[in-house]
Order: structure tokens, then C-alpha cells, then sequence
């Protein structure tokens, strides 16, 4: 049974905009049953929201030149290796995928999701997104692939020096100069942890104008994934279910924080958010957008191109309430199937979370030591309100 867990309590204080009247002013901390993080609802300020001269921005950061820009992409950006990707690069419309030049892991990828260099939110197309996400998949499947075929490589070269020190056990040496790649396991190709990451406008923290994506793929799993694996495991554990599919099954029947559903994707408010306006959980079902480590995995693209464009109608619907939230920028992380074919498994599913200037004029983020240092989450919104304001989108 998935519990969500709430701490209600308040703060008292004598406050001077009420001729320092006591006040008691109610707050909850909230644990997530995805991740076992918790974070608080607190504070219910609205930030006053200020629109930006994007015209100005956009000419700023292209004088000093948009590697992204169709004159550049091509010629500024690195390539794949050919036994990564033959052809360098991976195309799909207008999007390009590339390898990341400041790489964060060992698969490290860029997808320019459009020609445009400025794309304010209500500009956005069904295809353009869901071009630039065929695109970052096609570059994970690529990976995938790779690493099956240099484990099995790996396996015929150990093989092959096992047979030849059992002939000649004095051949040692050279025996310990070649290890296995240790990283991929051919047995257990769910055993990477990959993620597509957007971060749209600066308050993002995106240092480029330009739409793009992040792409990665590692044998390390982040926080929070390898949280969200575990608290997979135990809820198996505990109850032979799935902790997933209890939770979109629960939140559907309790109607609190559904969003929408569709024949894919389960739009909810997330229990607890990460965003400090709130935070949209999208969650897929079917195997559509599990990873494919085999050379036939372009023979599964129907399916999977169904789904993503599901997704991405439903994300421009929602990036039609930011904008009239007078939001401009977000964070999204969609995270591919995880340990797939374990009774745990976690399902593909996306976070969203809007972002803005906490204060506009100074330019304070929306992160302090609390997220940051305490990773302590922090949202000024009810999740149950912020659905209620989402869900007309979707209609």
C-alpha cells in the first residue's frame, strides 16, 4: 500500500504587517514515496513574475557566438567515434546529437533540439520535440549497442587468454595486462542508468539560449535514481508489487493530484516537488521507452515515436501554463526504464519543474542552502492546488 507521508505543524510568530498580532502560519513535511527524500511545503509567497526582453537576451549571448547555430553546429562540435556512431552525428529533422565537450560521465551527449536559436514557450511543435527526443533516444540505443558489443569482445579476448594460460601457465604477465570492461555487463544490459535532461532558459541553469538537451549514460546510477531503485526494491519486498504501479493506480483512484491520463503517459503534481513552484511527474507505461542494446533497435521506433509524441503533447500543454504563470523556464529529467525485467523495475518517467528569479531585480535563484546543501526540497505551493491549476490544460 503506498503511504504518503505528511507532517503538518506551523510556526508562531508576532507579525509587524498585523500591528505584531500573533500569527500561526502552517507548513508540512512531506516524504516522497518515490524516492524517500523529504521536503517541505512552506512560506506560500507568489514571486512577483517579470518577462524578460528575450530579443535583447538572444542578441547578447549570440555575440559571442551560439556553437549550436545551424553555421556552427557541424563544424564546432565534436563527433562521435565510429564505433559509437558511424556517421559522427545523429540527425533526426532539425535536431543534431553530438558528444558532450565537457562530458559529466562516459556517455556524455548534447542534442540541439531545433535550428531556431530563440524558442519562447509558446512557440514550441509537437515535431520539433519530439524529433530532438527521438533523437537523444536514438543516441542512448547507440550507446547501448556499443557496450554490448565491446562486452562480448571483452568476454572472447578473456576466454581466448584463459585457454592459453591453462596451456601455458608461465604466460601470466601478459594475462594481467588485459582486463574486461568492468562497466557493462552483457548478462544485465539494464545495469546502466541513463537520463535525458533539459534545462530550458537561464534560470535553468542553462548557459545557452539555444534549445538543447542533455543526454547520459553511465554504470552509476544518480541519487536519484539509485533512491528510486531502492525504494522500488523494498516496496517489492515488502508487498511482491509494483511500487510504481501502485503509485499512478493510487494517485488515480485518490484524484488529488492527477493532472491527466492518457494511453501512455499519467500526468500527476508531484507529492512532494523538487520546483519551488511545483512539479509535474509524467509516467509511462508499457516497454516503448525501454533502451534497446541490439542493432534492430530502429525496427521498435513505431512504438516508441507513438508515445513520445503523446508526451510531448502533453508537454506543451503544460508549458501553456507556465507561460501564463509567467514562468520561462524549466527543468526536465526523463529517465529511460530501469532495471528492466526485474520484478522492481522502475517504468520511464519525467520530472518537470518550473524555475524562476526568486528575485527578479537581483536575480536570486530559487535554490538556497536548503535544496542545495541540506538537499532538503522546498515548494511554496500545495500539490493538490498546483494540480487543480495544471488539470484545464489538459482538457
Amino acid at each position: 500500500m503506498i503511504r504518503f507521508e505528511c507532517v503538518e505543524g506551523s510556526s508562531r510568530f508576532l507579525d509587524p504587517r498585523k500591528g505584531f498580532e500573533e500569527v500561526d502560519v502552517p507548513l508540512e513535511i512531506r516524504r516522497d514515496p518515490l524516492t524517500g527524500k523529504t521536503g517541505r511545503v512552506a512560506h506560500f509567497i507568489h514571486p512577483p513574475s517579470v518577462t524578460p526582453d528575450f530579443e535583447a537576451m538572444a542578441q547578447i549571448s549570440l555575440s559571442k557566438g551560439c556553437p549550436f547555430c545551424p553555421d556552427k553546429v557541424k563544424s564546432v562540435t565534436p563527433r562521435f567515434r565510429p564505433d559509437v556512431v558511424p556517421e559522427g552525428l545523429i540527425e533526426v529533422g532539425q535536431a543534431v546529437s553530438f558528444p558532450n565537450l565537457s562530458p559529466y560521465d562516459e556517455h556524455s551527449a548534447v542534442t540541439v533540439m531545433t535550428k531556431e536559436h530563440l524558442v519562447l514557450m509558446d512557440q514550441w511543435t509537437e515535431d520539433v520535440l519530439v524529433d530532438a527526443l527521438e533523437a537523444a533516444f536514438l543516441t542512448l540505443d547507440a550507446v547501448r549497442l556499443h557496450h554490448m558489443n565491446d562486452s562480448r569482445q571483452d568476454r572472447k579476448e578473456s576466454a581466448s587468454l584463459s585457454n592459453q594460460e591453462s596451456q601455458d601457465p608461465g604466460d601470466r604477465q601478459r594475462l594481467g595486462k588485459i582486463q574486461p570492461n568492468r562497466s557493462y555487463d552483457n548478462t544485465r544490459p539494464n545495469r546502466r542508468y541513463s537520463a535525458i535532461l533539459w534545462n530550458y532558459m537561464p534560470p535553468s541553469g542553462g548557459t545557452q539560449i539555444h534549445p538543447h538537451l542533455q543526454i547520459l549514460d553511465s554504470p552509476t546510477p544518480s541519487s536519484v535514481q539509485r533512491l528510486e531503485i531502492s525504494e522500488a526494491k523494498a516496496y517489492y519486498e515488502e508487498t511482491g508489487r509494483s511500487l510504481w504501479s501502485d503509485y499512478v493506480d493510487t494517485e488515480v483512484a485518490l484524484g488529488e493530484r492527477i493532472i491527466a491520463q492518457g494511453s501512455y503517459v499519467t500526468w500527476l503534481s508531484s507529492f512532494m516537488p523538487r520546483g519551488l513552484m511545483g512539479e509535474v511527474t509524467a509516467v509511462f507505461s508499457g516497454p516503448a521507452l525501454t533502451l534497446k542494446a541490439t542493432n534492430t533497435a530502429r525496427e521498435s521506433w513505431p512504438a516508441r515515436r507513438t508515445v513520445l509524441t503523446e508526451f510531448a503533447g502533453g508537454l506543451m500543454k503544460l508549458l501553456s501554463f507556465f507561460k501564463a504563470q509567467g514562468i520561462w523556464s524549466l527543468n526536465m529529467a526523463l529517465i529511460p526504464e530501469m532495471e528492466t525485467g526485474s520484478p522492481f523495475a522502475v517504468p520511464a518517467h519525467a520530472r518537470i519543474a518550473p524555475r524562476i528569479f526568486l528575485h527578479p531585480v537581483l536575480g536570486s535563484p530559487d535554490m538556497n542552502a536548503l535544496q542545495v546543501l541540506l538537499d532538503e526540497s522546498l515548494t511554496f505551493i500545495y500539490p493538490e492546488e498546483f494540480a487543480r491549476s495544471v488539470a484545464p490544460y489538459f482538457s
